[in-house]
């Protein structure tokens, strides 16, 4: 139970039905085998290291910062189309 001096103790389960959590991750362990890149050719293309893209992968975090070139480099116009490639179905 998370707790607050100014407000009442709130449950753990309140806060976490009140968000949505993509799994961004899986939304580009698709992207990539649509379009065949292997992470190493994805992270030349980005200009980030290759284990960069193996963090992005298992943790489903990506920087806001690398959401367009991410886009592009995929070849997706928006990025709610990537989020929606890991939306289960």
């Amino acid at each position: 139970m998370l707790e607050y001096a100014w407000k009442k103790p709130i449950k753990k389960e309140a806060i976490m039905s009140t968000f949505t959590f993509y799994n961004l991750g899986r939304s580009l362990k698709i992207a990539q085998s649509r379009k065949s890149l292997k992470n190493i050719d994805l992270a030349g293309i980005l200009q980030v290291f290759p284990q960069e893209i193996s963090r992005w992968r298992t943790t489903g975090i990506i920087s806001k910062k690398h959401h367009a070139a991410l886009c592009i480099a995929l070849n997706i116009s928006k990025f709610s189309e990537f989020v929606a490639l890991g939306e289960d179905e």
